[in-house]
């Protein structure tokens, strides 16, 4: 039962990671096998045609097929399916016209309180309990003779 557990848990683990790739992986498997296959044609072809520059050809075109094969893999697939960018977006500044333009036409924007966070809400807290003290503790003083 446990054994049977495991392998599911182990095989679901391995379906959410391999399916969001496996169109570009089959496509990248695709050309490394066709990249292969051109090579090895052409490297035969070269050979019996006493031909020096295509063998030479197939041999740098293999290995430029495959290296694009590989980054194209990468910039399409893996950057798309971890969601990492190198570069963070920017608006343009259409966008941003519109933006200040709609801060400007809110109507109820003066009396909107800002969202303060716990922490600052504390601190207020303190401050005028703090304030309050002070206060009490001016009145008693003027009290007492």
């Amino acid at each position: 039962m446990l054994q049977f557990l495991v392998r599911s848990a182990l095989f679901l683990t391995v379906w959410r990671w391999l399916k969001p790739r496996l169109r570009g992986m089959l496509i990248a498997l695709i050309a490394v096998g066709l990249a292969a296959l051109v090579s090895s044609e052409l490297r035969a072809f070269g050979a019996e045609t006493d031909r020096p520059h295509l063998i030479d050809a197939a041999f740098y075109g293999k290995w430029l097929i495959w290296l694009a094969a590989a980054l194209g893999y990468y910039f399409l697939v893996e950057r798309r399916v971890t969601g990492k960018q190198d570069t963070p977006k920017t608006t343009s500044g259409a966008m941003r016209d519109s933006a200040s333009q709609s801060d400007r036409l809110d109507e109820f924007a003066d009396g909107r309180t800002p969202v303060r966070s716990k922490a600052e809400q504390i601190i207020e807290r303190a401050k005028k309990e703090n304030a309050v003290a002070s206060t009490r503790a001016e009145t008693k003083q003027k009290r007492t003779p």
